[in-house]
C-alpha cells in the first residue's frame, strides 16, 4: 500500500489530490490512500475548500490546530499513514506527468527512498523565486541527482518506506523554513540506506513575491546557522563561510554586507533581481549570524 501524505499551510491543494486520484485509479491492483494535514492554516476560504478533500474516497483531511512546522507536521503524516511505502508531495506543487505515481510504484523493487525531482514552470517575469529555480534546474536532472544522491534530497517529492521513516524521521527542531530535508539526506547516508533517483518530476507553478522570499530565505539562513555543526559537508555556504572565517577576506565582507545590505535588498525585492546579488546576500546574511 501507498501512504500519499500532503502537509498543507494555507495551500489549496485539491487539484493535486484530484489529479493523484486519477493517477491511482488507472494503476491495476493499487492499494492506496491519500492523507492532507493541514498545519492550523489561517486562510479561512483554503480551509474551507480543502475540507472537501475528507469526502472524497480513498482521502482523509486532518486540520490541526496548533502550527508545529515543516518537519512535525510530515512525521505526524507519517504515524497517521497505513501504507507500506509512504510518497511526501507538498501541497503548493502541480502535476506535470500522467505517469507520475505508476513511475513510482514501478521503482519500489530495488529501492528503500525514492526521490523524483521537480520542474520549474513558467513564472512571473522577474520574480526572484523563479529565476533562482529556474537557474538552478540543471543541475537538478536525474543524471545531475545520481552523482550525488545524498547532497540531493528533496523533501518535496520523495518516497520512503515506512519502517525506515520511522527509525529516520525529519528533526523536530526545524521550525523555521529550510534545511530538514538536507539533515535527513546526511542522516540516511549515515544509515547506510540507498536513495535512488527517478524521473518522476513535480511542478512548480506557485511564486511568492520577492519581498516574501527574501524573508524566507533570512529564515532559511538563520536555520542554516543553528544546524550548521550537523549540516557541514552538505552546505556550499558553510563551505564558503568556513574558509572565510577567522581572516581578512571575512572581515572586509561583513563590512561590505553591512554597507550594501540596503542596497541589495532593493535590487532582490525589484522587478529585476540578481541572483548574484541574492548569492552575495544569502552569504552576508549568515555571516553576520555570528
Amino acid at each position: 500500500m501507498i501512504s500519499i501524505l500532503i502537509p498543507t499551510f494555507n495551500d489549496d491543494c485539491r487539484g493535486l489530490v484530484g489529479s493523484l486520484i486519477l493517477q491511482a485509479e488507472r494503476i491495476d491492483g493499487l492499494d492506496w490512500e491519500i492523507i492532507v494535514a493541514d498545519d492550523a492554516s489561517t486562510n479561512t476560504a483554503v480551509v474551507e475548500a480543502n475540507s472537501g478533500i475528507g469526502k472524497l474516497e480513498g482521502c482523509r483531511y486532518i486540520r490541526r490546530s496548533t502550527n508545529t512546522g515543516r518537519s512535525v507536521i510530515r512525521n505526524f503524516l507519517a504515524q497517521e499513514a497505513r501504507g507500506e511505502w509512504l510518497l511526501f508531495i507538498d501541497a503548493d506543487l502541480v502535476m506535470v506527468r500522467n505517469d507520475f505515481l505508476k513511475t513510482y510504484v514501478d521503482a519500489t523493487a530495488h529501492a528503500e527512498v525514492i526521490c523524483g525531482g521537480y520542474q520549474v514552470l513558467k513564472g512571473p517575469d522577474g520574480n526572484l523565486r523563479y529565476l533562482y529555480e529556474h537557474a538552478a534546474e540543471k543541475n537538478k536532472s536525474v543524471e545531475q541527482r545520481l552523482k550525488h544522491p545524498y547532497h540531493s534530497f528533496f523533501a518535496s517529492n520523495f518516497m520512503i518506506k515506512r519502517d525506515i521513516f520511522l527509525q529516520h524521521p525529519f528533526d523536530s527542531r526545524f521550525y523555521k523554513y529550510g534545511y530538514e530535508d538536507v539533515l535527513l539526506g546526511r542522516e540516511l547516508s549515515e544509515a547506510g540506506i540507498t536513495i535512488t533517483h527517478i524521473n518522476a518530476p513535480i511542478g512548480f507553478l506557485e511564486y511568492e513575491s520577492n519581498a516574501y522570499f527574501l524573508k524566507k530565505t533570512e529564515e532559511a539562513m538563520e536555520t542554516l546557522y543553528q544546524f550548521r555543526d550537523s549540516l557541514q559537508g552538505y552546505s556550499s555556504i558553510l563551505r564558503v563561510t568556513n574558509h572565510l572565517q577567522g581572516n581578512l577576506l571575512g572581515t572586509i565582507f561583513r563590512k561590505i554586507f553591512k554597507w550594501k545590505r540596503n542596497a541589495w535588498e532593493a535590487n532582490l525585492i525589484s522587478r529585476q533581481p540578481s541572483l548574484l546579488i541574492f548569492k552575495l546576500y544569502k552569504l552576508g546574511y549568515y555571516m553576520c549570524c555570528f
